[in-house]
């Protein structure tokens, strides 16, 4: 079912598309909706699911990726009031259909439809009457036409097709422009319930029984200071005909920043409803003494804006290399669990625990994006990350923001996850070309066979390299932060050194043909745009270093696996002769075999020029002639071969390969390490990079990598590698 409400506020026009899609794999209804205005730059897209009576719902901006033509139709119609509200149907369905996978179907053709599929059924059903077949015939689902499409009027797709906006194959409309995620928004449940309730109020849509009777700003006074409460938790308090609405509310206040929390347990709501006393309750269900409590107690986040101090403007230097756009092979920073939250409480001493707002929001984001993640990673106890902080939450957070080089003022959650995935990679880089290498060598020159690789073999290796960078320092998250950014302006010369990157820039017409095991099927061939650029998939590692030195971004480096294994398609905005780039662009891989569906739901992920910048306007016009190419069907996509190849490449890995026994112990190594990992030239020069330029002392003091074995954590490793090799060390030193 689907409804679609205009409202006009003065010379504002907002549209809001819903469709209710029945039961979900996952249990209950799916309930998915788009809101969009003539004056927005973005488009709010939904999906709720409602389960045991609470709606979960999930609030996502995205915007049209050629929002200038998007704009200049709805500014051509801005005195025709009809007709833009007509189109601006249009453009939502057009993005809910993309964004739902739901296909959109003109109403003239879903009521043939549902005639013809009525007509089976009869047909069907008289036939086995008749025959004794029984039910053993599946009939036609009639309602199920209706509640897997997106059912357009017959006047919406007629002004949609007058402007554009649609476009019809067959009996199918297709949306003639693709959407793209903004950003994150990670919307809280008192704004998902608020939200909810104005697209019921608005268009008589029903989520669930009871969600109007919510008063979300009740549940609002008493949330007022969890950053991220439960659905449970807003039914609970924004109940306003309980009776026990009084003691709720006391509770709330009582222990502000436990309020959710305590919504989870039977024994605390109660002890809640009942009125009985509540401190020996919530000591049993934190495990928190009651000095603990009380200092949880003077927390207040009630103006939580004033609180923030991150600066969404702050400087992402690209020197620093802590720019959003660069690909991450590390997530963290996620709100952390209340129960996380409590097992760190737990172990600290009573002074260190928060007692007001700023520095529970310091000690937050440094539980998220340092503590857990480092904690998790490399098996390291929460109080050795913390202990340097001394309960001084603002001050160790500076202190981090230092240790990587950075200005402390607007260094937020944000910022330090992202030193904090920097770090995680460049302990990951040291393990693979500098310890692992060199102590196979040391196995290898005693005559020993390689060992297996195994994911225990290199999760050891990570640890032990994690242990011997930290070395004795007494702020471990400050020293792996600082080595994280003494990394990463290095990654470039590292690859070379290491001779991971490919061969210089070649003209055109060297460029090496793709070989098999070396590169991966084209998405699409060459196009030429009007102007006369080539729009060009690179299909090879060679390809994408090439790019990488004409362009001066990391394509070359970052997006080869992902391009490798289909997870990704990239391309190239060159001139005529394919000797200059302009442009790169990254396309996000088909997820059907059906050319219309491919062509409909084809995104851009990224278009980035040289150095990472805007691309010029001309690389921009060929690109988005390129999409329009390719969704008309005008530029056909190699669908069969690109979905097969990312098959066999999930179901078969090189790294899986290697781990699976299916190479030998020396050939799986080559695959991990790189074909040159064991020269001497090689090895040399990435020792030289680490020790001059990233190392600290005692390590850069070493004329060559053999000074890992100053570790004992290193010389364990390679006794357990190699007890022979590790006896052997021994005589030699």
């Amino acid at each position: 079912m689907t409804h679609c409400n205009v409202e006009r506020d003065g010379g504002y026009t907002k549209v809001l598309v819903v469709h209710q899609s029945g039961a979900s794999n996952g249990g209950g209804e799916r309930h998915d909706f788009v809101e969009l205005g003539h004056a927005h730059n973005h488009i709010v897209s939904a999906t709720a699911f409602t389960d045991v009576g609470i709606p979960l719902l999930q609030v996502q901006p995205f915007q049209f990726d050629d929002q200038r033509s998007v704009d200049s139709i709805l500014e051509e119609l801005q005195d025709r009031q009809p007709e833009l509200e007509a189109c601006l149907c249009a453009l939502a369905m057009s993005a809910l259909s993309i964004l739902s996978n739901l296909p959109m179907i003109a109403e003239s053709e879903a009521f043939q439809a549902d005639e013809e599929a009525q007509v089976q059924s009869d047909l069907l059903l008289q036939f086995m009457q008749q025959s004794g077949t029984g039910h053993s015939l599946a009939l036609p689902d009639v309602a199920s036409i209706k509640a897997n499409h997106l059912i357009v009027s017959n006047e919406i797709e007629t002004a949609a097709r007058q402007c554009g906006v649609f476009q019809r194959e067959a009996i199918d409309l297709l949306p003639a422009f693709s959407v793209s995620v903004v950003g994150n928004a990670a919307a809280s449940a008192l704004d998902t319930f608020r939200y909810m309730q104005r697209v019921e109020r608005r268009t008589g849509h029903r989520f669930s029984e009871g969600l109007a009777s919510i008063d979300v700003q009740l549940a609002k006074q008493a949330l007022v200071s969890v950053r991220n409460p439960s659905p449970a938790s807003v039914c609970y308090y924004g109940d306003g005909k309980s009776e026990f609405r009084r003691y709720r509310l006391q509770a709330a206040r009582a222990y502000p920043m436990l309020a959710s929390y305590l919504v989870e347990f039977e024994a605390s709501r109660q002890a809640i409803d009942r009125g009985l006393p509540l401190l020996p309750v919530v000591q049993k269900l934190t495990g928190l003494s009651s000095g603990k409590l009380k200092r949880l107690a003077r927390i207040s986040l009630a103006n939580q804006d004033e609180l923030h101090t991150e600066d969404e403007n702050w400087p992402l230097r690209d020197n620093v290399g802590l720019e959003d756009n660069r690909q991450r092979r590390y997530r963290v920073g996620s709100e952390p669990a209340e129960a996380q939250l409590l097992h760190i409480l737990n172990q600290l001493e009573t002074s260190w625990i928060p007692d007001n707002g700023h520095d529970w929001l310091h000690f937050v984001d440094i539980v998220s994006t340092v503590v857990i993640p480092f904690g998790a990673k490399f098996d390291i106890d929460h109080i050795t990350l913390l202990a340097p902080a001394g309960g001084h939450w603002k001050a160790f957070q500076s202190s981090l923001a230092a240790a990587a080089q950075l200005p402390p003022e607007g260094f937020g959650r944000r910022h330090m996850a992202h030193a904090a995935s920097d770090a995680f990679e460049a302990i990951d880089s040291f393990a693979m070309t500098v310890l692992i290498p060199r102590i196979l060598n040391a196995i290898l020159s005693t005559g020993e066979p390689c060992p297996p690789l195994t994911p225990g073999t290199l999760n050891r290796a990570a640890l032990v390299s994690f242990a011997l960078l930290r070395g004795k320092a007494r702020n471990p998250a400050g020293r792996l932060l600082e080595f994280g950014r003494r990394w990463l302006p290095r990654v470039q010369a590292l690859t070379v050194a290491a001779q991971l990157d490919a061969q210089p820039e070649a003209p055109e017409e060297e460029r090496p043909a793709r070989q098999p095991g070396d590169g991966w099927p084209m998405l699409a061939e060459d196009f030429r745009a009007s102007s006369g650029l080539v729009v060009r998939n690179l299909t090879t590692p060679a390809q994408l270093s090439i790019e990488s030195n004409r362009l001066d971004h990391c394509v070359g480096r970052l997006y080869v696996q992902s391009a490798k294994s289909g997870r990704c398609h990239i391309f190239s905005v060159q001139d005529a002769s394919g000797g200059k780039s302009l442009s790169t662009f990254e396309v996000s891989p088909p997820v059907s075999d059906n050319p219309k569906a491919a062509a409909a739901i084809l995104q851009i992920v990224q278009h980035k020029g040289r150095g990472n910048a805007k691309p010029s306007a001309r690389a921009a016009a060929a690109c988005r002639e390129w999409m329009q190419a390719c969704r008309s069907e005008k530029h056909a996509l190699n669908l069969e071969e690109v979905l097969a190849w990312r098959e066999m490449s999930r179901a078969r890995s090189s790294r899986n390969r290697c781990i699976d026994g299916e190479l030998s112990p020396k050939e799986a190594w080559k695959q991990v390490l790189g074909a040159q990992w064991n020269e001497q030239d090689t090895l040399d020069a990435v020792w030289q990079e680490w020790r001059k330029h990233i190392l600290r002392r005692p390590y850069a003091a070493g004329t060559d990598s053999g000074i890992v074995f100053r570790s004992p954590e290193a010389r364990e490793l390679l006794r357990r590698w190699s007890p022979a090799a590790a006896r052997a060390l021994v005589r030699s030193s």
